[in-house]
Protein backbone atom coordinates (compact mmCIF):
# COMPACT_ATOMS: atom_id res chain seq x y z
CA UNK A 1 0.00 0.00 0.00
CA UNK A 2 1.08 3.64 -0.97
CA UNK A 3 0.23 5.93 2.16
CA UNK A 4 0.64 9.46 1.76
CA UNK A 5 -0.37 12.88 3.17
CA UNK A 6 -3.94 13.06 1.76
CA UNK A 7 -5.01 16.49 1.75
CA UNK A 8 -8.65 16.73 1.49
CA UNK A 9 -11.58 19.17 0.98
CA UNK A 10 -13.93 19.52 3.95
CA UNK A 11 -16.39 17.51 1.77
CA UNK A 12 -14.55 14.19 2.83
CA UNK A 13 -12.41 12.77 5.31
CA UNK A 14 -9.27 14.85 6.45
CA UNK A 15 -5.91 12.57 7.18
CA UNK A 16 -4.76 14.83 9.67
CA UNK A 17 -3.43 18.67 9.87
CA UNK A 18 -2.70 20.43 6.74
CA UNK A 19 -0.10 23.74 7.00
CA UNK A 20 2.82 22.91 8.97
CA UNK A 21 3.65 25.54 11.29
CA UNK A 22 7.52 25.17 12.78
CA UNK A 23 7.31 29.05 14.28
CA UNK A 24 5.04 31.26 16.44
CA UNK A 25 5.65 34.74 16.99
CA UNK A 26 8.95 35.46 18.07
CA UNK A 27 9.56 31.88 19.82
CA UNK A 28 10.88 29.65 16.94
CA UNK A 29 10.16 26.20 17.27
CA UNK A 30 11.99 22.96 15.45
CA UNK A 31 10.09 20.70 12.58
CA UNK A 32 11.05 16.93 13.67
CA UNK A 33 11.19 14.47 10.73
CA UNK A 34 11.32 10.77 10.85
CA UNK A 35 12.83 9.57 7.83
CA UNK A 36 12.69 6.03 6.49
CA UNK A 37 14.94 4.96 3.65
CA UNK A 38 14.32 1.35 1.84
CA UNK A 39 17.59 0.54 -0.35
CA UNK A 40 16.45 -1.90 -3.60
CA UNK A 41 17.44 -5.76 -3.53
CA UNK A 42 19.59 -5.89 -6.40
CA UNK A 43 23.12 -7.00 -6.76
CA UNK A 44 25.32 -4.34 -5.54
CA UNK A 45 22.47 -1.92 -4.42
CA UNK A 46 23.89 -0.39 -1.31
CA UNK A 47 26.27 2.38 -1.16
CA UNK A 48 29.32 3.92 1.04
CA UNK A 49 28.64 7.73 -0.41
CA UNK A 50 27.39 10.30 1.34
CA UNK A 51 23.15 10.85 0.58
CA UNK A 52 21.24 14.43 1.44
CA UNK A 53 18.05 14.93 1.51
CA UNK A 54 15.37 18.05 1.65
CA UNK A 55 11.96 17.97 1.53
CA UNK A 56 9.44 19.83 -0.52
CA UNK A 57 6.17 21.40 0.46
CA UNK A 58 3.57 23.44 -0.58
CA UNK A 59 5.35 26.69 1.19
CA UNK A 60 8.54 26.13 0.85
CA UNK A 61 12.12 23.87 1.22
CA UNK A 62 13.65 22.46 4.13
CA UNK A 63 17.81 23.44 3.96
CA UNK A 64 19.95 20.50 2.81
CA UNK A 65 20.42 17.21 5.28
CA UNK A 66 23.05 14.58 5.41
CA UNK A 67 21.32 11.48 6.41
CA UNK A 68 24.12 10.08 8.47
CA UNK A 69 24.04 6.66 10.62
CA UNK A 70 26.27 3.53 11.28
CA UNK A 71 28.48 1.93 8.68
CA UNK A 72 26.14 -0.44 7.93
CA UNK A 73 23.09 2.19 6.69
CA UNK A 74 21.93 1.64 3.00
CA UNK A 75 23.26 -2.09 2.54
CA UNK A 76 21.15 -4.15 0.07
CA UNK A 77 17.55 -4.81 0.84
CA UNK A 78 17.84 -2.68 4.19
CA UNK A 79 15.15 -0.34 5.79
CA UNK A 80 17.44 2.69 7.62
CA UNK A 81 15.62 4.91 9.84
CA UNK A 82 16.88 8.87 10.43
CA UNK A 83 15.44 12.07 11.73
CA UNK A 84 15.98 15.45 10.57
CA UNK A 85 15.23 18.50 12.61
CA UNK A 86 14.27 22.15 10.42
CA UNK A 87 13.09 25.11 10.98
CA UNK A 88 11.14 26.10 7.85
CA UNK A 89 7.58 26.48 7.43
CA UNK A 90 6.84 24.53 4.50
CA UNK A 91 3.39 23.12 4.77
CA UNK A 92 2.52 20.11 3.37
CA UNK A 93 5.18 17.94 1.80
CA UNK A 94 4.74 17.70 -2.28
CA UNK A 95 8.16 16.06 -3.31
CA UNK A 96 11.81 15.03 -2.11
CA UNK A 97 14.91 15.98 -3.43
CA UNK A 98 17.36 13.57 -2.88
CA UNK A 99 21.14 13.63 -3.90
CA UNK A 100 24.57 10.88 -3.32
CA UNK A 101 28.20 11.73 -4.49
CA UNK A 102 30.56 9.11 -5.50
CA UNK A 103 32.39 8.82 -2.24
CA UNK A 104 33.64 5.21 -0.80
CA UNK A 105 34.22 2.02 -2.34
CA UNK A 106 31.13 1.34 -2.92
CA UNK A 107 29.16 4.77 -4.43
CA UNK A 108 26.13 3.09 -6.27
CA UNK A 109 23.15 3.14 -5.15
CA UNK A 110 19.23 1.46 -6.12
CA UNK A 111 16.49 3.58 -4.11
CA UNK A 112 13.23 1.99 -3.84
CA UNK A 113 11.19 4.39 -1.65
CA UNK A 114 11.40 6.73 1.02
CA UNK A 115 8.82 7.75 3.91
CA UNK A 116 8.79 10.62 5.82
CA UNK A 117 6.83 11.31 8.74
CA UNK A 118 6.02 14.81 9.80
CA UNK A 119 5.75 15.10 13.88
CA UNK A 120 3.87 18.28 13.28
CA UNK A 121 0.94 16.46 11.62
CA UNK A 122 1.56 13.14 12.62
CA UNK A 123 1.46 12.27 9.19
CA UNK A 124 3.11 9.57 6.80
CA UNK A 125 4.35 10.89 3.27
CA UNK A 126 5.29 8.34 0.78
CA UNK A 127 8.16 8.65 -2.38
CA UNK A 128 8.34 5.64 -4.65
CA UNK A 129 11.27 5.62 -7.09
CA UNK A 130 12.29 2.51 -8.09
CA UNK A 131 15.58 2.73 -9.48
CA UNK A 132 19.36 3.65 -9.55
CA UNK A 133 20.51 6.96 -8.60
CA UNK A 134 22.67 9.49 -10.46
CA UNK A 135 26.21 10.61 -8.82
CA UNK A 136 25.62 14.38 -7.63
CA UNK A 137 22.79 15.78 -9.05
CA UNK A 138 19.37 16.08 -6.89
CA UNK A 139 16.93 13.59 -8.19
CA UNK A 140 13.00 14.91 -7.45
CA UNK A 141 10.92 12.42 -6.08
CA UNK A 142 7.30 13.45 -6.17
CA UNK A 143 4.51 12.08 -3.54
CA UNK A 144 3.12 8.47 -4.00
CA UNK A 145 -0.18 9.01 -3.94
CA UNK A 146 -2.61 6.62 -1.86
CA UNK A 147 -4.79 3.72 -4.22
CA UNK A 148 -7.95 5.29 -5.41
CA UNK A 149 -6.84 8.51 -5.00
CA UNK A 150 -5.05 11.05 -7.98
CA UNK A 151 -2.74 13.69 -8.41
CA UNK A 152 -3.76 17.34 -8.19
CA UNK A 153 -1.09 19.04 -10.97
CA UNK A 154 -1.87 22.28 -9.66
CA UNK A 155 -0.65 21.76 -6.24
CA UNK A 156 1.36 18.74 -6.21
CA UNK A 157 -1.19 17.04 -3.63
CA UNK A 158 -3.03 13.83 -4.09
CA UNK A 159 -6.88 14.88 -4.33
CA UNK A 160 -9.49 12.81 -2.47
CA UNK A 161 -11.87 10.37 -4.76
CA UNK A 162 -15.26 11.60 -4.91
CA UNK A 163 -17.58 10.63 -1.94
CA UNK A 164 -21.02 10.97 -0.53
CA UNK A 165 -22.14 10.77 -4.09
CA UNK A 166 -25.81 8.11 -4.29
CA UNK A 167 -26.95 6.70 -7.98
CA UNK A 168 -30.16 7.09 -6.59
CA UNK A 169 -31.81 9.32 -4.30
CA UNK A 170 -33.54 7.91 -1.48
CA UNK A 171 -37.29 7.19 -2.74
CA UNK A 172 -39.45 6.78 0.13
CA UNK A 173 -40.29 8.58 3.55
CA UNK A 174 -42.17 5.24 4.92
CA UNK A 175 -41.32 4.64 8.90
CA UNK A 176 -41.25 1.15 8.31
CA UNK A 177 -38.38 1.54 5.40
CA UNK A 178 -38.69 0.35 1.79
CA UNK A 179 -36.55 -1.52 -0.36
CA UNK A 180 -33.23 0.00 -1.59
CA UNK A 181 -32.62 0.35 -5.14
CA UNK A 182 -29.37 -1.11 -6.42
CA UNK A 183 -26.58 1.04 -6.14
CA UNK A 184 -28.56 3.72 -3.46
CA UNK A 185 -26.30 3.00 -0.68
CA UNK A 186 -23.13 2.27 -2.48
CA UNK A 187 -20.36 2.25 -0.08
CA UNK A 188 -22.58 -0.41 2.23
CA UNK A 189 -20.72 -3.61 2.60
CA UNK A 190 -20.88 -7.27 3.86
CA UNK A 191 -18.17 -8.99 5.46
CA UNK A 192 -18.46 -13.04 5.55
CA UNK A 193 -16.33 -15.53 6.37
CA UNK A 194 -14.34 -16.31 3.12
CA UNK A 195 -14.63 -20.14 3.16
CA UNK A 196 -18.29 -20.33 2.25
CA UNK A 197 -19.51 -16.85 1.38
CA UNK A 198 -21.40 -16.84 4.79
CA UNK A 199 -22.26 -13.07 6.17
CA UNK A 200 -22.13 -12.38 9.75
CA UNK A 201 -22.04 -8.33 9.95
CA UNK A 202 -21.52 -5.00 7.68
CA UNK A 203 -19.54 -2.36 6.85
CA UNK A 204 -18.60 0.80 5.30
CA UNK A 205 -16.63 1.67 2.66
CA UNK A 206 -14.75 4.87 3.63
CA UNK A 207 -11.60 4.39 1.32
CA UNK A 208 -10.81 2.34 -1.76
CA UNK A 209 -8.74 0.06 0.83
CA UNK A 210 -10.51 0.70 4.28
CA UNK A 211 -13.66 -0.95 5.29
CA UNK A 212 -15.40 0.71 8.79
CA UNK A 213 -17.22 -1.65 11.29
CA UNK A 214 -17.49 -2.44 14.74
CA UNK A 215 -15.39 -4.14 16.71
CA UNK A 216 -18.11 -6.43 17.98
CA UNK A 217 -17.95 -7.89 14.55
CA UNK A 218 -14.48 -8.66 14.18
CA UNK A 219 -13.13 -9.07 17.53
CA UNK A 220 -11.16 -12.42 17.99
CA UNK A 221 -11.14 -12.74 14.01
CA UNK A 222 -8.35 -13.26 11.99
CA UNK A 223 -8.19 -11.65 8.62
CA UNK A 224 -7.00 -15.14 6.53
CA UNK A 225 -10.52 -15.91 7.31
CA UNK A 226 -12.69 -12.75 6.15
CA UNK A 227 -13.65 -11.26 2.59
CA UNK A 228 -15.67 -8.34 2.33
CA UNK A 229 -18.20 -7.41 -0.44
CA UNK A 230 -18.58 -3.89 -0.96
CA UNK A 231 -21.57 -3.06 -3.58
CA UNK A 232 -23.87 -5.78 -2.58
CA UNK A 233 -27.54 -5.41 -2.30
CA UNK A 234 -28.01 -8.87 -1.95
CA UNK A 235 -27.52 -10.85 1.61
CA UNK A 236 -26.36 -14.08 -0.49
CA UNK A 237 -23.33 -14.23 -2.22
CA UNK A 238 -24.57 -13.51 -6.26
CA UNK A 239 -21.36 -12.91 -7.93
CA UNK A 240 -23.10 -9.90 -9.59
CA UNK A 241 -21.00 -7.21 -11.38
CA UNK A 242 -22.65 -4.90 -9.39
CA UNK A 243 -20.72 -5.95 -6.40
CA UNK A 244 -17.06 -6.88 -5.45
CA UNK A 245 -15.33 -9.62 -3.33
CA UNK A 246 -12.27 -8.85 -1.48
CA UNK A 247 -10.10 -10.37 1.08
CA UNK A 248 -9.14 -9.04 3.97
CA UNK A 249 -5.22 -8.11 4.84
CA UNK A 250 -5.38 -6.70 8.65
CA UNK A 251 -7.83 -6.04 11.14
CA UNK A 252 -7.77 -2.82 13.55
CA UNK A 253 -9.58 -2.59 16.81
CA UNK A 254 -9.76 0.31 18.73
CA UNK A 255 -7.94 -0.39 21.95
CA UNK A 256 -10.38 1.11 24.11
CA UNK A 257 -13.36 -1.31 23.11
CA UNK A 258 -15.44 -1.64 26.35
CA UNK A 259 -13.00 0.19 28.47
CA UNK A 260 -15.16 2.96 29.81
CA UNK A 261 -18.31 1.04 29.86
CA UNK A 262 -20.13 -2.31 27.57
CA UNK A 263 -19.85 -0.97 23.64
CA UNK A 264 -17.72 1.94 24.40
CA UNK A 265 -15.56 2.62 21.47
CA UNK A 266 -16.95 -0.35 19.23
CA UNK A 267 -14.76 0.40 16.24
CA UNK A 268 -12.42 -1.31 13.79
CA UNK A 269 -11.01 -0.65 10.84
CA UNK A 270 -11.21 -3.67 8.28
CA UNK A 271 -7.83 -3.09 5.34
CA UNK A 272 -8.58 -4.98 1.89
CA UNK A 273 -5.98 -6.74 0.17
CA UNK A 274 -6.16 -4.54 -2.83
CA UNK A 275 -8.31 -1.49 -3.22
CA UNK A 276 -12.05 -1.83 -4.30
CA UNK A 277 -12.59 -0.06 -7.62
CA UNK A 278 -14.90 2.68 -7.46
CA UNK A 279 -18.15 2.64 -9.79
CA UNK A 280 -22.19 3.81 -9.77
CA UNK A 281 -22.79 0.92 -7.39
CA UNK A 282 -19.05 0.94 -5.39
CA UNK A 283 -18.33 4.61 -3.61
CA UNK A 284 -16.75 6.35 -0.17
CA UNK A 285 -19.15 7.55 2.12
CA UNK A 286 -17.84 10.53 3.58
CA UNK A 287 -16.78 10.88 6.90
CA UNK A 288 -17.24 13.44 8.85
CA UNK A 289 -15.78 17.23 8.45
CA UNK A 290 -16.87 20.76 9.72
CA UNK A 291 -19.72 21.09 7.43
CA UNK A 292 -21.24 17.31 7.60
CA UNK A 293 -22.95 17.92 11.68
CA UNK A 294 -26.25 16.88 11.76
CA UNK A 295 -28.15 18.15 14.40
CA UNK A 296 -29.53 15.58 16.98
CA UNK A 297 -32.94 17.06 17.13
CA UNK A 298 -33.08 16.50 12.63
CA UNK A 299 -35.84 15.00 11.53
CA UNK A 300 -36.00 11.21 10.26
CA UNK A 301 -35.08 12.30 6.24
CA UNK A 302 -31.75 13.37 7.72
CA UNK A 303 -30.25 9.66 8.54
CA UNK A 304 -30.98 6.38 7.02
CA UNK A 305 -30.40 2.88 8.32
CA UNK A 306 -29.60 0.28 5.46
CA UNK A 307 -29.28 -3.50 5.96
CA UNK A 308 -30.55 -6.68 5.46
CA UNK A 309 -33.31 -7.17 8.76
CA UNK A 310 -34.68 -10.41 8.56
CA UNK A 311 -37.44 -10.96 6.15
CA UNK A 312 -35.26 -11.05 2.92
CA UNK A 313 -31.85 -11.14 1.29
CA UNK A 314 -32.62 -7.49 -0.20
CA UNK A 315 -31.09 -4.17 1.22
CA UNK A 316 -33.90 -2.32 3.10
CA UNK A 317 -33.17 1.80 3.81
CA UNK A 318 -35.39 2.89 6.71
CA UNK A 319 -35.30 6.47 8.60
CA UNK A 320 -33.84 7.12 11.89
CA UNK A 321 -34.46 9.77 13.98
CA UNK A 322 -31.53 10.94 16.51
CA UNK A 323 -32.27 11.06 19.85
CA UNK A 324 -30.78 12.90 22.81
CA UNK A 325 -28.93 11.43 25.49
CA UNK A 326 -31.12 12.62 28.25
CA UNK A 327 -34.01 11.10 26.42
CA UNK A 328 -32.00 7.87 24.79
CA UNK A 329 -33.70 4.14 26.54
CA UNK A 330 -30.40 2.86 26.23
CA UNK A 331 -29.90 -0.80 25.66
CA UNK A 332 -26.62 -0.86 27.10
CA UNK A 333 -25.71 -0.09 31.00
CA UNK A 334 -24.46 3.23 30.46
CA UNK A 335 -24.42 5.47 27.35
CA UNK A 336 -20.48 7.17 26.60
CA UNK A 337 -19.77 10.04 24.25
CA UNK A 338 -18.63 7.25 21.50
CA UNK A 339 -22.44 6.46 21.04
CA UNK A 340 -25.15 7.99 19.67
CA UNK A 341 -28.24 7.45 20.09
CA UNK A 342 -31.22 6.77 17.44
CA UNK A 343 -35.29 5.79 17.66
CA UNK A 344 -36.94 2.80 15.73
CA UNK A 345 -40.46 3.04 15.47
CA UNK A 346 -41.15 -0.29 13.51
CA UNK A 347 -39.30 -3.36 13.83
CA UNK A 348 -40.06 -5.41 10.80
CA UNK A 349 -37.13 -3.98 8.76
CA UNK A 350 -34.96 -3.11 11.28
CA UNK A 351 -31.37 -4.51 11.94
CA UNK A 352 -30.78 -7.94 12.98
CA UNK A 353 -27.08 -8.95 14.73
CA UNK A 354 -25.29 -9.51 10.93
CA UNK A 355 -26.58 -5.78 10.44
CA UNK A 356 -24.16 -4.52 13.10
CA UNK A 357 -21.21 -2.51 11.42
CA UNK A 358 -23.61 -1.26 8.74
CA UNK A 359 -24.01 2.25 7.95
CA UNK A 360 -25.81 5.60 9.89
CA UNK A 361 -25.66 7.70 6.81
CA UNK A 362 -26.68 11.47 7.14
CA UNK A 363 -27.12 14.24 4.33
CA UNK A 364 -25.22 17.47 4.69
CA UNK A 365 -25.04 19.65 1.62
CA UNK A 366 -25.88 17.12 -1.44
CA UNK A 367 -23.47 14.53 -0.33
CA UNK A 368 -23.72 11.34 2.19
CA UNK A 369 -21.67 10.89 5.66
CA UNK A 370 -20.87 8.38 7.69
CA UNK A 371 -22.35 9.56 11.07
CA UNK A 372 -22.45 6.00 12.63
CA UNK A 373 -22.41 2.19 12.52
CA UNK A 374 -25.26 0.18 14.15
CA UNK A 375 -23.59 -1.52 17.67
CA UNK A 376 -26.51 -2.78 20.00
CA UNK A 377 -29.88 -2.93 20.27
CA UNK A 378 -30.53 -5.07 16.95
CA UNK A 379 -33.19 -7.24 18.50
CA UNK A 380 -35.01 -7.66 15.23
CA UNK A 381 -37.10 -10.36 16.01
CA UNK A 382 -39.15 -7.43 18.84
CA UNK A 383 -41.57 -5.74 16.52
CA UNK A 384 -41.45 -2.93 19.77
CA UNK A 385 -40.48 0.51 19.42
CA UNK A 386 -36.61 0.79 20.70
CA UNK A 387 -33.55 2.77 20.74
CA UNK A 388 -30.81 1.94 18.90
CA UNK A 389 -27.23 2.62 19.63
CA UNK A 390 -24.92 3.41 17.24
CA UNK A 391 -20.99 4.17 17.19
CA UNK A 392 -20.44 7.70 16.94
CA UNK A 393 -17.47 8.08 14.18
CA UNK A 394 -17.41 11.97 14.67
CA UNK A 395 -15.84 10.83 18.31
CA UNK A 396 -13.34 8.31 17.01
CA UNK A 397 -11.49 10.68 13.75
CA UNK A 398 -8.66 10.79 15.85
CA UNK A 399 -8.14 7.04 16.07
CA UNK A 400 -9.31 6.09 12.43
CA UNK A 401 -6.60 8.90 10.74
CA UNK A 402 -4.08 7.55 12.67
CA UNK A 403 -4.75 4.12 11.91
CA UNK A 404 -4.67 4.88 8.28
CA UNK A 405 -1.22 7.07 8.79
CA UNK A 406 0.42 4.56 10.52
CA UNK A 407 -0.37 1.98 8.03
CA UNK A 408 3.00 2.02 5.75
CA UNK A 409 4.79 -0.85 3.88
CA UNK A 410 8.08 -0.88 4.89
Amino acid sequence: MYLVILVLTLDCFVLGLSGEVCSNGERSMTCDYDIKVKTGSSLGAGTDAHVYIRLVGTRGVTAVHELTGPSSTFEKNSVDSFIIKDGASIGDLTAVNIKRDESGWFPKWQLTKIGVLSRVTGQWSLFVYDDWTTPNAWITIPITCYPGFTKNSTTGLCDDPKCGAKASDVLTRLLGGSEAPVGSWPWQAIIEFKRDHKRFCSGSLVFPQWVLTTAFCVYGKKPSMLAVRPGAAHAAYSGSSAEQNIEAQDIFIHPDYHKYTIFSHDLALVKLSHPASISNTVNLACLPGSISQVPVSAPAQSCWYTGWGVKSGTLYQAPVPLVSEDKCKSPVQKMHPSMLCGYEARNDTGPCVKDRGGPLSCESQGKWYLKGLVSTGTDCYSNMPKNLIFTKISFLMGWIKQVINNDHDF
